[in-house]
C-alpha cells in the first residue's frame, strides 16, 4: 500500500499515475458523489486506518463518525485524527453495523469496499440498517467489488486460497444481489452506478510490486506462515484481476425513494483521456 493506508481500489487518471495520487483521487471522488457538505453529519462504515475521515472533514467540515471491528485500526486511526488536530469533528466506534443506534441519523453515509465482508445471507439486513441511519433525503455511495450476475452463485459457492485464509465468510455481491436487497429491504433507489474495474486491476498492480520491491528489501525478515499467504494472495488477486471481465467495481449512489426534489449531475469518473 501507499501512505494512505487504503487498501480498496484507488481511481487512475493514466495506468502509470502513481498510487497515492490515484487513492486520493478516490476518495475525491467519494466525497464528491457523496455531496457532502459542512453542515453533513456523516457515517462511514469501515473506517479502515482513518484516511478518508481526515480528508472529508478537512475538505468540508463536516461532522464525521466512522465504525470498525480493529482494534488495531480504531487506534491507528485516533492517533492520525488527533495528529491532524481534528478530534472535536471526527469520532470513531468499535462496533458492528447491526449495532448503530436507530435513533441516530446521517445525512450521508460511504461504504467503500465493505459490503465484500457482510455475506450472502446477511444484504437484505445490510441495506436495511443503512437506511435506518440514513437521514431523510440523505445519500448513500457504495464502492464495492463485484462479480457478474452469470458467476456470482459459482464464485461465493466456491471454495480456495482467498476464501479459505483471506477473506473467511466473505461474498463478492454482483449488482443485481446488492438491488435486489435493496428492492426487498429498503425504500432507496438508484441514482448513478459507475463500473471502475480497470482501476482495481491498475491497483493491484501497485499493490504487488510495492510488495514484491518490499520482501527484497527485507533480506528474507519475514518469512512467517501469514507472510507468506499475502504474497500468495496479492499473486493470485493479481493473475486473476488479468481477466477483467470477470471482476468489476461499481459504484451505486442509494438515496431515500421519498425525495421531493431532484439532484444536479453527479460528477463523472475521471479516466486517462482527461487533461
Amino acid at each position: 500500500m501507499d501512505d494512505t493506508m487504503a487498501y480498496s481500489s484507488a481511481v487512475f487518471k493514466s495506468e502509470n499515475e502513481d498510487l497515492r495520487t490515484a487513492q486520493m483521487r478516490k476518495i475525491t471522488l467519494l466525497i464528491e458523489k457523496a455531496r457532502i457538505e459542512k453542515n453533513h453529519g456523516v457515517l462511514e462504515l469501515g473506517c479502515g486506518w482513518g484516511t478518508l475521515a481526515v480528508e472529508v472533514v478537512r475538505r468540508t467540515g463536516c461532522k464525521y463518525t466512522g465504525i470498525t471491528l480493529s482494534i488495531e485500526q480504531l487506534k491507528y486511526a485516533e492517533a492520525k485524527v488527533k495528529e491532524a488536530r481534528l478530534e472535536d469533528r471526527i469520532t470513531f466506534k468499535l462496533c458492528d453495523y447491526r449495532q448503530l443506534s436507530d435513533a441516530q441519523k446521517y445525512d450521508r453515509i460511504i461504504a467503500c469496499e465493505m459490503i465484500e465482508a457482510v455475506g450472502h445471507e446477511f444484504y437484505e439486513a445490510f441495506v436495511s440498517c443503512c437506511e435506518v441511519a440514513l437521514a431523510k433525503d440523505g445519500i448513500f455511495v457504495m464502492q464495492f467489488t463485484a462479480v457478474p450476475e452469470e458467476l456470482y452463485d459459482e464464485t461465493r459457492l466456491s471454495s480456495g486460497f482467498i476464501t479459505e485464509y483471506i477473506f473467511p465468510g466473505g461474498c463478492l455481491p454482483s449488482l443485481a444481489r446488492v438491488t435486489s436487497a435493496m428492492s426487498s429491504s429498503s425504500r432507496l433507489c438508484i441514482e448513478d452506478v459507475e463500473n471502475i474495474g480497470i482501476h482495481y486491476y491498475y491497483t493491484l498492480r501497485c499493490w504487488r510490486k510495492r510488495f514484491l520491491e518490499n520482501q527484497k528489501m527485507s533480506n528474507g525478515k519475514y518469512k512467517s506462515a501469514e507472510h507468506r499467504a499475502t504474497g500468495k494472495y496479492k499473486s493470485a488477486e493479481h493473475r486473476a484481476t488479468m481477466d477483467k471481465e470477470k471482476t468489476r467495481m461499481s459504484w451505486p449512489v442509494f438515496v431515500e425513494s421519498s425525495l421531493d426534489h431532484e439532484f444536479g449531475p453527479l460528477p463523472e469518473l475521471i479516466t486517462g483521456d482527461d487533461n
